[in-house]
């Protein structure tokens, strides 16, 4: 650091940094990848820390399941490094979140065929998050935010955010969490955040 002559340092999370980076200071950010999916409400830049919600069932889950899968389902282990990223990148291509997955079979690097349609469906299986811990969680946050429409644009980083389907069926449980604030909150502002909230992008290939 001296020999390059940075005097200073500056750290924030992930978080925070895929908000800035797309042009807001304040909304929801959800990070989801290899170790879990973390929603995390900002506002002025700043995380709301006792407002966080993390689920720990994130990509490392689904690729474990998927082994498992493969080793109890069809006696076909894969253990080497390479075949464990093959199988990954098999998982993020075509994997759907609570749909259809888009191939049955696959063509392992040896040239050999595997199915994988029903390891897809397993492996995604509870991986979003439910509405109600999300609502436990945000339901600390005060409630002029809350009533404010602050939340009402979510920014979405990490590798499960390129899956099909997440980023969709994830918004929904977060427009089921605000519904369920309001009416614990006695929230009645006009803004309606579960109505109006998009996503406003997400970065971040890979878990």
């Amino acid at each position: 650091m001296e020999y390059e002559h940075v005097t200073e340092f500056l750290y924030q999370p992930q978080a925070v940094m895929a908000t800035y980076g797309n042009g807001l200071t304040g909304g929801l950010s959800v990070v989801a990848g290899a170790r879990g999916v973390e929603i995390v409400p900002i506002y002025d830049g700043e995380e709301i820390e006792r407002s966080k919600f993390f689920s720990p069932f994130g990509g490392e889950i689904m690729q474990e399941r998927m082994r498992v899968f493969l080793r109890d389902e069809r006696d076909r282990p894969l253990n080497s490094f390479s075949e464990k990223e093959f199988l990954r990148l098999a998982m993020q291509n075509n994997a759907v979140f609570n749909g259809v997955p888009k191939v049955d079979e696959v063509v392992l690097p040896d040239g050999g065929r595997i199915n994988l349609s029903d390891g897809l469906r397993v492996c995604s299986r509870a991986i979003i998050p439910e509405y109600l811990p999300i609502s436990k969680s945000l339901q600390s946050c005060d409630k002029d935010l809350l009533e404010s429409g602050v939340f009402s644009q979510c920014v979405f980083s990490g590798g499960l955010s390129n899956m099909t389907n997440f980023n969709q069926e994830c918004i929904s449980s977060i427009k089921d969490a605000f519904i369920d604030i309001r009416q614990n909150r006695k929230i009645w502002s006009t803004r309606a955040t579960h109505r109006n909230m998009r996503i406003s992008s997400f970065t971040q290939p890979g878990f």
